[in-house]
């Protein structure tokens, strides 16, 4: 039923996380590595396709918008919704989205 397609493809590449030692005492709490992290998916800009807003608790979120043919477009910065330096490197913990 779903076909996974690399990120060279769709232009939609997002690492939404990664767990390491370096966390100190919260580690073993976030080992999972999907706390902090989250997608949702709604149409920010109206044109009737299913956008991205991806969560990363170690980078910057991504809103990704949908081109169609499972193609997408990085368009954080020009919506304005992009993290701005320190901002960038503190945990997220989900993501819901209302249009």
């Amino acid at each position: 039923m779903f076909v996974q397609l690399p990120a060279e493809e769709t232009e939609c590449g997002q690492r939404i996380g990664t767990t390491t030692p370096d966390v100190g005492d919260l580690y073993q709490e976030f080992e999972d590595g999907s706390i902090g992290t989250g997608v949702a998916i709604g149409d920010y800009d109206g044109d009737g396709r299913p956008d991205l807003f991806v969560v990363s608790k170690t980078e910057s979120c991504r809103l990704f918008r949908n081109l169609g043919g499972f193609k997408f477009e990085d368009v954080t910065e020009k919506a304005g919704v992009g993290d701005q330096g320190a901002q960038a490197g503190i945990w997220k913990h989900g993501v819901t989205l209302s249009t």
